[in-house]
């Protein structure tokens, strides 16, 4: 009865794997029709700012 527990869970997922490749989008060249985050939202909003200073890490001093 394991076995055919098992068995039945493993066509499931390979469904599910097939299923799930069947509907990724492709383009008529073969390629990936997925778009970067920039093409769906367009540029930041935030700007950038010339020579700033890297970012530092501060660590915390607790005391008990």
């Amino acid at each position: 009865m394991k076995r055919v527990a098992s068995l039945l869970c493993a066509v499931a997922i390979a469904a599910r794997v097939v299923a799930a490749a069947a509907q990724t989008p492709t383009r008529a060249d073969g390629k990936s029709a997925s778009q970067s985050a920039k093409e769906i939202r367009g540029a930041t909003p935030y700007l950038e700012i010339k020579n700033e200073p890297p970012a530092r890490l501060i660590e915390a001093v607790h005391s008990h």
